[in-house]
């Protein structure tokens, strides 16, 4: 149940990220909360599908003598990079010509704390185990 929880959480607050894409990027939209929806479901479902291989990145990391902390957050960190660049990108190809380079940034670095703020929530709550999902 816990998993649900934090599941739903996450989509809020991509949504909410995806909310302000059209604003950030610079993007014409007609329904901001369509294509919230559309663009956080694909970030979440990304993220479902990542979930093992980083949790795997960061278990080979740490066997090698890193810190926990050390190896969840530089490796959590290039895949989220990755993933909210990515997601940009696609929204680049439907449709939008040109995107800023400094409001790609901008909008990069509101969805890694966005993702860092839920993950430490799950872990006030007791949930650190939850913390690769999504």
């Amino acid at each position: 149940m816990a998993i649900l929880g934090l599941a739903l959480l996450k989509f809020f607050l991509y949504y909410a990220v995806c909310l302000i894409a059209p604003r950030m990027l610079q993007v014409p939209v007609l329904d901001r909360t369509s294509f919230a929806l559309k663009w956080a479901s694909i970030r979440l479902v990304v993220g479902l599908v990542l979930a093992f291989p980083l949790f795997l990145v960061v278990t080979y990391i740490q066997n090698i003598g890193v810190p926990f902390t050390v190896a969840y957050v530089s490796t959590l960190m290039v895949a989220r990079s990755a993933l909210w660049y990515a997601i940009a990108r696609g929204i680049r190809s439907k449709g939008v010509p040109d995107l800023r380079p400094g409001s790609i940034a901008a909008w990069v670095a509101v969805g890694l704390v966005a993702s860092f703020a839920i993950d430490g929530l799950a872990n006030i709550a007791g949930a650190e185990n939850f913390k690769f999902f999504c």
